[in-house]
């Protein structure tokens, strides 16, 4: 855009536009929607009363000026909202005052009267802080009331689609209309350089001030005072920010709304016109149902409501703002920025922004709500749950009151314990599994006389301290290790009866080396040094340490329960009972007892119970499951039935889910139907977004140049329409030929002579300054319309020039074929002529001029004798005969004569220019009859009758090449008819 025509164009417009440019803004009522104005004082003086008229709806209309103000604030760096400002008339003559508690317009003054605070939609009196209002029809200020009312106010620019620049602080004179363009100091008045000046930036406009080195300023609301622009080399960028603006009215004209990009409203607005740049796109939904009717918007629309979408859209119930250069189409979630990745809304997450956030749960991906639970704030989150709150870890029970299995309330909270291999008491203190040892709190190591086997602590053999496996290799003291790796007596002491020599205290043991026993007496086993009996049916071993031992007949010892069992049993033991038959009884934390083992996980079928830990079986119509109820399945026995919401039956799964491996899936919040859960699997889409795309994702609206058919398949517009809502001419909401305008849908305008197209706002502009063309003086295209338009007389002149000129042309051409055919002919005879035959014919010619000339004949040679014409000739005229000859020749094609005496008769009118063209031929020049042998066939008593000579008697050819020779023709008297050529008898007849 940064072409010298384009800025030589706006060049005219700055220099011209003084009058046509709207300024200021109107103040208009939510309750009576009717626009603050003022009748004139009838002094400059004096003081006049405030009231309210209706607000102009067409740009094109003449509106009084006293409904224009100007909002300026105090400070003139603050914004306007929440700062003290001062509501002047556009010719900042007048000021907005209250005057108890009336309103009026009075001179300025600077006076706390006339001071206000703009607070969103309400207009406050700085000094009393009461709000603008209306009382019946009469302007006051009063108590401010909420939900819009007679205290509600908006303020919008008279000018909204540009920005208005003022060569005067404080928006003073008549200001210059600032287009979307790039201008430079030669494109802009000189006074901006020098003086400060104001600016009006309509909302969805910026006004971008670069002065090179990264010298960038911008700005995006009105400025009252701006300081002047220090470098004539900068560069001045009018620019609309990225989004959308919207219009009430067609030709971008009364309140508007700027909606920048990922943002979504919600309102019932009719929507008269939109601002678009490139590369963005707004979607509106039809209503807040979602009937499916979408409607994309790519490209400014100067004349919303009259692009045929009526039925289709007229009301925005939401819209949505988005870039269109993803390099993914964003989920529901998201929207996409201009530098092509997805943006996720609150609560999403991913690339495509389809899934949720922790802590987020449901299609829409809400918060959950679970925070004010005590101890339940575990939330069924992701975009498939429910929302639904459980236990927090280390919690359980139905209030979530009491600490889960491997937790240890310590105040308010359930500290897990990890003892390792054991459990813990009531204070938190972790309890070993037997052979393991306590050290920091925990249960990982095995402690004295015991050795590491995988994870279990198994015991050495009896006497022994410290062991690898079964090999010791300390032993306690008295003992040591013999070649079998065992502890026994030392070598020194020879035993018959080892008890009577040494005093044993281990009861029920049979070889013992003072306190430590060796070997324990039947039915005892031996315990880290000690002899218990084993109980009755289940081989347990008593333990003074609460830790559990099961009886190992195969080393009569007692063996600690596996590390993952709190307690086990060997059932109905007796003393063949292997160790192989030891079943758990219950389970450390964080495992569960599976049929007399310890599992991490419960085997398929049975599911969890937190409250034993133990897996328990499932209810039958479920293979697997999370519970015992029939709609806890995860899975289905049957594998003809669907698993639909852990309910297990020959029903199908519901709209919205897919069966996957029998197992009804939900599907994406995005799709209605689909065949797995992803946001690129479905297969039939929700009327929110109704297209499908090929890979599988449902999106809101077709891209630009395609509208949605019935089916909602995407399908090309018309090829007159950029964008469109449907197949016809007349159904576009863009024109592909950029010169086009929007004629109720159809691109069927021109812009009028002195005028031309604006591109981003789709308006004409008149190049004299006069601002927007009206919509009425738009030229309808011939082709598309039978409206007639008027030629003024200089068009007329101009095709009557051009046609004369054409005729000339064609003329002229017609003039220079024939000339060229003449001279092709003319050389064509020269070449034919016999030099001496054209000598004898002009020494002929020399004595005919002397003597009597023969009877006048005109006729073509022939090869066949052919009889004259002895019709009587009319008395000489050149017209006549003229019209005499003419018949004759379409009488006698190849031969006329005439007689002697009509030839006399005839040629008493004799005028010299009519023989111009004949030849002449005298009686001496006729063949005697001795030469007669040319005219072989002539009898005497025959009747003008002749034959052609030969071609070397006397012979020649006309213009036409046709033959020609003396005749003799029989009469009173014998003539040669002299051969005459003129211009109707050009050729010879």
């Amino acid at each position: 855009m940064n072409f010298p025509f384009v800025y030589a164009f706006f060049f005219v417009i700055l220099s011209n536009l003084t009058y046509y440019v709207q300024s200021a803004r109107f103040i208009r009522n939510a309750q009576t929607l009717a626009c603050l104005d003022f009748t004139l004082p009838t002094s400059p003086s004096s003081c006049t009363p405030v009231t309210l008229n209706p607000c102009p709806i067409d740009r094109f209309s003449n509106f009084s000026d006293s409904l224009k103000w100007n909002l300026l604030p105090l400070n003139i760096s603050s914004p306007l909202n929440n700062s003290i400002i001062m509501i002047e008339s556009n010719n900042n003559q007048l000021c907005l005052s209250t005057s108890s508690n009336n309103v009026e317009a009075c001179p300025c003054d600077n006076d706390p009267a006339q001071k206000w605070i703009l607070s969103d939609d309400k207009i406050l009196s700085a000094n009393s802080k009461e709000c603008l209002g209306l009382v019946g029809d009469v302007v006051n200020v009063g108590t401010c009331q909420t939900n819009g009312g007679p205290t509600s106010w908006k303020y919008y620019h008279v000018a909204p689609n540009a920005v208005n620049l003022y060569l005067s602080p404080r928006f003073a004179g008549n200001p210059q209309q600032l287009f979307v363009n790039d201008y430079n100091s030669q494109f802009l008045p000189t006074e901006i350089f020098s003086s400060p000046f104001s600016l009006e930036i309509p909302p969805g406009f910026e006004f971008i001030i670069n002065s090179g080195n990264n010298n960038v300023q911008t700005f995006d609301s009105d400025v009252s005072q701006m300081s002047p622009i220090s470098s004539l080399t900068s560069i001045i960028s009018v620019k609309l920010k990225p989004g959308i603006v919207i219009y009430e009215y067609p030709a971008y004209f009364s309140a508007s709304e700027f909606m920048e990009v990922g943002s979504q409203i919600s309102s019932n607005s009719i929507i008269g016109s939109v601002l678009i740049p490139e590369n963005l796109r707004g979607v509106i939904w039809s209503n807040s149902n979602f009937t499916g009717d979408n409607l994309g918007l790519f490209e400014s629309i100067a004349n919303f409501t009259g692009t045929s979408v009526a039925t289709k859209q007229d009301v925005a119930a939401s819209l949505d703002i988005s870039a269109t250069n993803c390099k993914n189409e964003c989920g529901s979630g998201g929207f996409c920025l201009d530098d092509g990745n997805c943006k996720c809304k609150n609560g999403f997450t991913g690339v495509r922004c389809d899934q949720c956030s922790p802590g987020f749960f449901g299609p829409t991906c809400q918060q959950c709500q679970c925070t004010t639970v005590l101890n339940k704030n575990k939330c069924d989150e992701t975009m498939t749950g429910t929302g639904g709150c459980s236990c927090n870890d280390g919690f359980t029970g139905e209030n979530c009151d009491t600490c889960a299995p491997g937790f240890f309330k310590i105040g308010n909270e359930c500290k897990e314990i990890n003892c390792g291999n054991g459990t813990y008491n009531a204070q938190g203190n972790c309890i070993c599994n037997g052979g393991f040892d306590l050290i920091n709190n925990t249960c990982i190591e095995c402690k004295s006389g015991y050795f590491q086997s995988g994870t279990e602590c198994k015991p050495c053999t009896p006497g022994c301290l410290n062991c690898s496996v079964d090999k010791c290799n300390t032993c306690q003291q008295g003992l040591q290790v013999d070649g079998n790796g065992k502890c026994s007596l030392q070598s020194d002491q020879t035993i018959q009866n080892p008890n009577q020599f040494i005093t044993c205290t281990v009861q029920n043991c049979e070889t013992c080396s003072g306190e430590i026993c060796l070997q324990c007496s039947p039915p005892s086993f031996l315990l880290e040094g000690s002899c218990v009996p084993p109980a009755a049916n289940t081989g347990k071993c008593s333990s003074s340490t609460n830790q559990s031992f099961i009886a190992d007949n195969s080393q009569n010892i007692c063996q600690p329960c596996p590390s993952t069992c709190l307690d086990c049993i060997i059932p109905n033991f007796n003393t063949s009972s292997t160790i192989d038959n030891l079943q758990c009884t219950q389970c450390i934390p964080g495992y569960f007892l599976n049929g007399g083992e310890c599992v991490k996980d419960c085997p398929t079928g049975k599911f969890a119970n937190f409250t034993d830990n133990s897996c328990q079986a499932c209810e039958p119509s479920c293979s697997n499951c999370k519970g015992p109820q029939n709609n806890e399945c995860i899975s289905c026995s049957n594998k003809d039935f669907f698993n639909s919401n852990g309910v297990c039956s020959s029903a199908s799964c519901l709209p919205g889910f897919t069966a996957i491996n029998n197992i009804c899936t939900k599907c994406h919040a995005d799709c209605s139907e689909c065949s797995g859960p992803g946001i690129n699997q479905c297969t039939k889409c929700p009327p929110n977004r109704p297209i499908l795309t090929k890979d599988g994702q449902c999106v809101e609206v077709c891209q630009k140049g395609f509208y949605a058919d019935e089916s909602n398949q995407c399908q090309k517009c018309n090829d007159d329409c950029s964008s469109c809502v449907g197949p016809r001419n007349d159904q576009c909401l863009g024109c592909n030929d950029q010169s086009k305008i929007l004629l109720g849908g159809t691109c069927s305008g021109s812009c009028p002579v002195g005028s031309e197209l604006i591109k981003i706002e789709k308006l004409c502009q008149k190049l004299n300054g006069e601002d927007i063309v009206p919509p009425g003086e738009v030229v309808k295209d011939q082709k598309q319309s039978n409206t007639t338009i008027k030629l003024q007389w200089w068009h007329i002149l101009i095709i009557a020039v051009g046609s004369l000129l054409l005729v000339i042309l064609v003329a002229l051409l017609i003039r220079c074929v024939a000339v060229k055919r003449r001279k092709m002919k003319t050389k064509e005879f020269g070449e034919q002529i016999d030099e001496n035959t054209v000598a004898q014919n002009l020494k002929n010619m020399l004595r005919n001029a002397r003597g009597m000339p023969s009877q006048p004949e005109m006729s073509h040679s022939s090869m066949k004798t052919q009889e004259v014409d002895d019709a009587s000739l009319p008395s000489y005229d050149h017209k006549e005969g003229e019209l005499y000859w003419k018949r004759k020749q379409q009488r006698h094609q190849k031969h006329m004569s005439i007689t002697t005496d009509d030839y006399n008769k005839w040629k008493q009118n004799l005028r010299s220019k009519d023989w111009e063209g004949f030849d002449i031929v005298t009686e001496e020049n006729l063949p005697s009859s001795s030469n007669n042998a040319g005219y072989s066939g002539y009898n005497q008593g025959e009747k003008n009758m002749y034959e052609t000579p030969k071609v070397n008697e006397n012979a020649y050819r006309n213009n036409r090449g046709s033959l020609r020779s003396n005749r003799s023709i029989r009469s009173k008297r014998t003539f040669d008819v002299p051969i005459r050529r003129d211009s109707w008898s050009e050729s010879w007849i």
